[in-house]
């Protein structure tokens, strides 16, 4: 095993990667940059790498831990495991997150520990373009579909258009800024607060080297949601999005409506089999069909805290992971 840690040497052995648009080297140099990593820590073995940056003392992946939404690890338990060797042997904490291949069953029994739960990302998986009669009638319970049906009927009242990059480019000040105040007034905070200028960097490398649609919803000529897609040949994200008025009980639900109709339809023309709208809140995509894929992740840092998504049954954890966590195996021990 070969360990690299020349930052222009490791970043023109990425500049290769493109195992998918949130796993390809462009999507993570952008991270990276923003992160700006103290140490570079690339484990190479033939042509397979673990790359990994240091930052006040904690190991991530390259990109850092944040929005790092994806990262492929070599199935290769020499290198997987000498990695972990190597950071405990010279005490790194590290966070190696989020993974979305299962490399558990490589772990040697003391690395099984590491392994801890992390929440799934949620799919759309349907083969067909949505149609929101259809999916009302296949709801379960009059009380249900009457909430439904009735926010589908409201969003004849709603304005929706499609915006160019540089309309959205003028408008992102305004329609972020709305974003972050809808989470403050429900008492929470945003994860781009702070990174307005990250997000856009974001959304314009994917405008100039992926496909990206911008949906903006209004109502009375005022904001009321905003959501991004991004896709390529072949997988589509719902990367941004949300809603812009705390007030307005259905606009959720309006512009999930309006996110389904859109994506479906370009998902069927490309023939891509789903779309990811990646974690979080995951309310409205269970309702509207969204199901969970698993995620995975290798941590070793006493500030973690070790827990499983409280929204979701354990019996879903299990159905999920097939697997207990290595973290749970050893606690119990």
């Amino acid at each position: 095993m070969e360990i690299l840690t020349d930052k222009r040497m490791c970043e023109k052995i990425l500049a290769g990667l493109d195992n998918s648009i949130l796993d390809g080297f462009g999507y993570k140099k952008i991270l990276n940059d923003w992160y700006r990593p103290q140490t570079y820590l690339f484990f190479r073995f033939g042509r397979e790498i673990v790359p990994l940056v240091i930052k006040d003392n904690l190991v991530t992946f390259y990109g850092g831990s944040q929005f790092n939404h994806a990262n492929f690890l070599p199935e290769n338990p020499e290198l997987i495991n000498s990695t972990i060797r190597y950071l405990m042997k010279h005490h790194r904490h590290f966070r190696l997150t989020s993974i979305t291949n299962d490399i558990f069953p490589l772990l040697e029994k003391a690395h099984m520990r590491f392994d801890v739960p992390y929440p799934p990302e949620w799919h759309y998986e349907k083969g067909e373009i949505f149609h929101p009669e259809t999916f009302i009638s296949r709801l379960q319970g009059y009380k249900i579909r009457r909430s439904f049906k009735y926010a589908f009927n409201k969003k004849k009242g709603y304005s929706f258009q499609t915006l160019a990059f540089d309309q959205f480019h003028t408008l992102f000040p305004k329609l972020v800024q709305k974003h972050i105040e809808y989470f403050k007034e429900r008492g929470l905070e945003s994860a781009w607060e702070g990174k307005e200028n990250l997000l856009f960097s974001i959304l314009e490398y994917f405008e100039k080297n992926m496909h990206l649609l911008i949906r903006y919803i209004s109502h009375r000529g005022n904001p009321a949601a905003l959501y991004t897609i991004v896709y390529s040949e072949k997988e589509m994200i719902l990367y941004f999005g949300g809603s812009l008025n705390k007030d307005d009980h259905y606009i959720s639900k309006i512009w999930y409506y309006d996110m389904l109709e859109q994506a479906t339809t370009i998902a069927d023309r490309l023939q891509i089999p789903t779309i990811n709208a990646l974690r979080g809140n995951f309310a409205n995509k269970r309702r509207f069909g969204f199901t969970p894929r698993p995620l995975y992740a290798l941590v070793n840092d006493p500030e973690w805290e070790i827990r499983k998504d409280p929204n979701i049954r354990e019996e879903e954890y299990e159905n999920l992971y097939g697997r207990a966590f290595g973290s749970e195996m050893f606690e119990k021990a």
